[in-house]
C-alpha cells in the first residue's frame, strides 16, 4: 500500500506546464463546434490572448499589435474563441517556427466544419492504455489511494489542472507510473512527473510514446 507523508511533504518551484497533459486529451470528436454566446470584441480578446501565449512557446512569433489583428480577422471570418481553443495546444507539436496566419486558418477550418482529423498517436496510446493503467493499479491500492495520489502529484509537480477532466488527470498519474515500471513508492512517481515536464520542455515526443506503445503491444491494445 501507497504512504503519502514523503508525497504530502514534496513540494518544487517548477514552472506551470500544461501542454504534455493536455495533448492527451479527447481528440476524436468530429462535430462542429456551436457558436460562442461571448459577444465579437470578447471573442477577440481571448483569441488574442490565446495566440500570445502560444507564441511563448517558441522562439519567435508575431508581435502584439500582428495578434491582436489576427483576432479580429478569425473572428470577422466567422471563428469563435472555442475553434482557435481546439488548435492552441497543437501549435508546438505541428511547427517548429510559429506558424503563419493561413496555417492557423487551416487548422481551424476542419474544428469548425467538421471534417476529420487523423487522431494524434499519443491521444490514441493514452486512451487505449488507461482501463488496463488503472486496473493494474487498482491491484495494489484503491480508487481513494488513486485521488489521494493524482492531488499528491498536481500539487507538487504543479500542473494547472483547475479545468482538466478527471480522466486526464489520473492518465498523467497512471502514464507517469508505467514509466517507473510501476513503482509502489508514490515519490518515485513525482519525480517522473517533473522528468516529464523537462521532456515537453525539450520537445521530446518519443519520450511520451516508448512505453505506451510497449505496453500497447504487450496487452494486445
Amino acid at each position: 500500500m501507497f504512504t503519502w507523508r514523503l508525497v504530502l511533504a514534496l513540494d518544487t518551484s517548477m514552472r506551470h506546464v500544461t501542454g504534455f497533459i493536455s495533448h492527451w486529451d479527447d481528440g476524436t470528436s468530429l462535430q462542429r463546434i456551436k457558436a460562442s454566446d461571448k459577444s465579437p470584441d470578447v471573442n477577440k480578446a481571448m483569441i488574442e490572448n490565446l495566440l500570445k501565449e502560444a507564441v511563448m512557446r517558441f522562439e519567435r512569433g508575431p508581435g502584439a499589435h500582428t495578434t491582436k489583428l489576427w483576432a479580429s480577422d478569425i473572428v470577422d471570418a466567422g471563428f469563435n474563441e472555442e475553434n482557435v481553443r481546439s488548435i492552441i495546444k497543437l501549435l508546438h507539436f505541428k511547427f517548429e517556427k510559429f506558424p503563419t496566419f493561413a496555417q492557423l486558418i487551416e487548422l481551424v477550418r476542419p474544428r469548425y466544419f467538421g471534417e476529420p482529423e487523423k487522431i494524434d498517436e499519443l491521444t490514441d496510446l493514452s486512451n487505449r492504455c488507461y482501463a488496463k493503467l488503472k486496473d493494474k493499479f487498482l491491484l495494489i491500492a484503491n480508487q481513494e489511494v488513486l485521488d489521494k495520489m493524482v492531488l499528491a502529484y498536481f500539487k507538487s509537480v504543479q500542473i494547472n489542472a483547475n479545468h482538466m477532466p478527471a480522466k486526464l488527470k489520473e492518465q498523467c498519474v497512471l502514464n507517469d507510473w508505467l514509466r517507473t515500471y510501476f513503482s509502489s513508492q508514490p515519490e518515485k512517481i513525482i519525480e517522473q512527473g517533473k522528468i516529464s515536464n523537462q521532456k515537453f520542455i525539450d520537445g521530446d515526443r518519443e519520450y511520451f510514446l516508448h512505453q505506451l506503445r510497449n505496453f500497447a503491444k504487450d496487452n494486445n491494445l
